[in-house]
């Protein structure tokens, strides 16, 4: 597994990847994340870096819009999968440092398309804690005030930092952030009509059992940042393919 690789964990190196990757500039991450490997320091850590700079990617400043783009989503997506093939049996050596080398580049390459709002900058609102005690039972559903009301519709800026900062506030309470993030992909995974709205989560859902206990609460504002209802039109194609799956899997 990837936390028993030689090497030593280390905090300071995670948060060392991140800034790095806010810098912008693609070479100069990769050699960041090159010469703390070479260095010794556990892939794990690196790994943790790149996943809390991905989702960092997320946090974008879209105070007056109603869409995003979301195309940050695939920052932590393609991170989390070339992690996954880090993982993978199999590859060699210099597989596994190209593959640490490349999610490097692709998340650093994912540039914001609003304005970067830096994890530092959110803090756990105690006050918005009831509002998510409630948001909580229908995270998804579109029903509560938090959340828009149409598909494809997402937090302007102002109501993205108010429930990001109700999710810190929430987990600072000592509520399970796995649980949450499970709770949200579940109730998606039973409307969710697009794939985008399934595989964010299930990235972040997987990477929060991964990253070391203090980097959890990096990963969890960007739910706040891709939210959106299930109200608006299928993906073309979805009703047949829903068809399908019914046939080989019905649902008992």
């Amino acid at each position: 597994m990837e936390r028993a690789r030689a090497g030593a964990p280390d905090s300071d190196a995670s948060l060392a990847v991140v800034d790095a990757v806010r810098a912008g500039d693609v070479s100069g991450a990769v050699a960041t994340v090159r010469d703390l490997w070479e260095s010794g320091v556990a892939a794990a850590s690196l790994w943790d870096g790149l996943v809390c700079a991905a989702a960092e990617r997320m946090f974008v400043d879209k105070t007056g819009e109603t869409n995003q783009r979301g195309g940050e989503v695939h920052a932590l997506t393609n991170v989390n999968s070339m992690r996954n093939g880090f993982l993978g049996g199999g590859s060699s050596e210099e597989t596994k440092r190209l593959l640490l080398l490349q999610a490097t580049a692709f998340a650093t390459l994912f540039n914001l398309s609003g304005t970067p709002v830096r994890f530092e900058t959110l803090t756990a609102d105690p006050a918005a804690g009831a509002t998510l005690e409630a948001m909580r039972a229908t995270l998804g559903s579109g029903e509560v005030e938090l959340l828009p009301s149409q598909a494809g519709e997402h937090l302007d800026g102002t109501k993205q930092r108010e429930v990001a900062n109700a999710l810190l506030a929430y987990v600072a309470d000592g509520h399970d952030s796995a649980q949450l993030v499970a709770q949200h992909l579940t109730q998606i995974r039973a409307t969710a009509k697009r794939t985008h709205s399934v595989k964010f989560p299930a990235a972040l859902l997987e990477e929060l059992g991964r990253v070391a206990p203090e980097h959890q609460a990096r990963l969890l504002p960007a739910l706040a940042f891709y939210m959106s209802g299930e109200g608006a039109g299928d993906w073309p194609g979805y009703a047949e393919t829903a068809s399908i799956v019914a046939e080989v899997a019905p649902t008992p």
